[in-house]
């Protein structure tokens, strides 16, 4: 046998033998995979805020695309903030 694998496997023997060494073993095993399990979720969360963020910020511009095209059609204001769902103030800056 390889002279490492002599070495792991005489600590892990040791390490299952020592009832304290053994559960301090446990509890950093399962500090890892509640870490790495906390870092996935807050990975997939962050994910999900961008994806809404940018679908939010997609229909915003095109709200005010929707809007100049009327606005420089002459529509009506309110025409255009019933469809476009902006402000009165938002759609009196559009250029």
């Amino acid at each position: 046998m390889d002279t490492a694998i002599q070495k792991a496997d005489a600590k892990i023997r040791r390490v299952l033998s020592d009832k304290e060494a053994f559960r301090a073993y446990q509890m950093r095993e399962q500090a890892m995979s509640d870490y790495t399990s906390t870092i996935n979720f807050a990975r997939r969360e962050g994910i999900r805020e961008g994806e809404r963020k940018g679908i939010l910020k997609g229909k915003r511009e095109t709200s005010v695309t929707i809007a100049k095209e009327m606005k420089a059609n002459n529509l009506p204001f309110d025409t255009i903030q019933k469809c476009t769902g902006l402000s009165m103030e938002e759609i009196e800056r559009l250029q």
